[in-house]
């Protein structure tokens, strides 16, 4: 019953995901180039935006209710998001444990998963231990095929 239920809100994460965010950015989602405002026209104050730029460095765009407000650096370069999905994960993950589906963030997702229980004999089996506190904080090496650091 819990496993369903846990498949369920996933499942249902990623629909919302894939429904809302396609929604809300197919209204003003550039084809070739973004369509562009001023940060004065967004009701933004451009010293905080430039604070911003100069804190985080690199290459980035604020983009306000599906506008290009302001750019800094190559915006042709790729660069790694991936920490700035976790308040997602984390939200959701808490949202789960409220609710009764995990009984704490510590508890291991070989209860919900269990091919996890079977993959890396060489390794001892080291994804059996793998809780959804380490998911969320992507630091669970899953699926790994080699110990941490080595």
């Amino acid at each position: 019953m819990k496993k369903r239920l846990v498949f369920t809100l996933i499942s249902s994460i990623l629909i919302f995901q894939i429904l809302i965010l396609n929604s809300v950015y197919a209204q003003i989602y550039p084809s070739s180039t973004w369509q562009t405002k001023t940060p004065t026209e967004m009701g933004m104050d451009i010293n905080r935006l430039n604070e911003l730029r100069d804190y985080v460095g690199g290459n980035g765009v604020v983009i306000r209710d599906g506008y290009l407000v302001y750019s800094w650096g190559s915006q042709s370069q790729r660069n790694d998001i991936a920490s700035a999905v976790k308040p997602f994960y984390s939200h959701f993950l808490l949202e789960a444990v409220d609710s009764g589906l995990l009984t704490s963030i510590d508890q291991r997702i070989n209860t919900f998963e269990t091919c996890v229980n079977n993959i890396n004999a060489n390794l001892n089996y080291k994804d059996r231990s793998i809780t959804f506190k380490q998911l969320a904080n992507q630091i669970s090496c899953y699926g790994v095929r080699e110990n941490p650091g080595a």
